[in-house]
């Protein structure tokens, strides 16, 4: 699995910003997740699918 298949720009979701596919999850607040919280099962706990 490559970048590419987890990660996408549209223009028309969060003006742009790199997202994770298929969700309105930004990379930035993923990455923020992990670099403050640490723990990788908290990050998706309150999205749905």
């Amino acid at each position: 699995m490559t970048r590419q298949d987890c990660i996408t720009i549209d223009p028309d979701v969060l003006a742009g910003k790199p997202i994770v596919k298929r969700t309105r999850i930004s990379v930035e607040f993923v990455l923020d997740l992990l670099g403050g919280a640490g723990r990788r099962s908290r990050c998706f706990a309150n999205t749905t699918t």
